[in-house]
């Protein structure tokens, strides 16, 4: 059996040369990476005791206003 020798080219690609009388079988499998998702996470805002009073009275002065 005769030497095998990576060659690599200018790219970057790397190539392996056999001899013509070996047989070889190449396989290849790309895959795309998944799409990155964003995900969103709604969160509501309570509003409780002292801050609700705060609200009211912010609300009140608005309607006050309009």
């Amino acid at each position: 059996m005769g030497q095998l020798i990576i060659v690599t080219m200018p790219g970057g690609q790397r190539v392996l040369t056999v001899p013509a009388t070996v047989t070889t079988e190449e396989t290849v499998i790309s895959e795309k990476l998944p799409a990155e998702r964003r995900c969103i996470e709604i969160t509501e805002n309570w509003v409780e005791g002292a801050d609700k009073e705060e609200r009211d009275s912010f609300q009140k002065q608005l309607d006050e206003v309009n």
